[in-house]
C-alpha cells in the first residue's frame, strides 16, 4: 500500500501528528461542531459499506485548504493524524504508555473536508473494529456523489 495514503487499512500504522490529549480534544471538538457534514457510521451501516466511502474519500476526494491562495488542492495527506486510548469512562490516556491501561483504541484523519476515525480493540493486528466514523462536507458529498444517509 501506497505509504503516502491514510486509509482505514493503514491508519493503525501511521504516526499521529499530535498527542494523545489533544488528539482526544481535537476529536471532541470536531464531532461537537460537525453539524455541517454528513456522517457515515458503522454499526449504523454494514462496515464494508463504511470502509469503501472512507478508502474512496481518503484516496480521491479529500483535500487541504491553501490559505495563502484560498484555493483547495486533493491531497492524500491529511492536515492531522491522531490518536489515543478511550478508558473505560470515556476518557483518554496514553497510548505509548509503559503502564498501558485498558480501553479502546481512537484513531483518525482530518482534512479540509472531511475526517475519519475508528475505535478499535487495543491489540496488535488483526484486531476488532467496534465503529467507523465518516464526516464529509456537503459539497464533497455533491461532487463526488455520495449516497444518501
Amino acid at each position: 500500500m501506497d505509504p503516502f495514503l491514510h486509509t482505514l487499512d493503514n491508519i493503525h500504522s501511521i504516526e499521529s501528528t499530535l498527542d494523545e490529549e489533544l488528539s482526544y480534544h481535537y476529536l471532541s471538538s470536531f464531532t461537537n461542531s460537525s453539524l455541517l457534514f454528513y456522517k457515515y457510521s458503522y454499526p449504523d451501516l454494514l462496515y464494508s459499506h463504511v470502509r469503501t466511502l472512507v478508502n474512496e474519500f481518503t484516496c480521491f476526494c479529500s483535500s487541504i485548504l491553501d490559505f495563502n491562495s484560498g484555493r483547495s488542492y486533493t491531497s492524500p495527506v491529511p492536515l492531522q493524524v491522531f490518536r489515543y486510548l478511550m478508558l473505560e469512562d470515556g476518557s483518554w490516556s496514553n497510548y505509548y504508555s509503559r503502564y498501558n491501561n485498558s480501553g479502546y483504541v481512537v484513531e483518525g484523519a482530518h482534512w479540509s473536508n472531511g475526517l475519519f476515525y475508528q475505535v478499535r480493540q487495543d491489540s496488535r493486528q488483526p484486531f476488532e473494529t467496534y465503529e467507523v466514523n465518516l464526516y464529509i462536507d456537503s459539497l464533497t458529498k455533491t461532487m463526488y456523489n455520495f449516497p444518501e444517509v
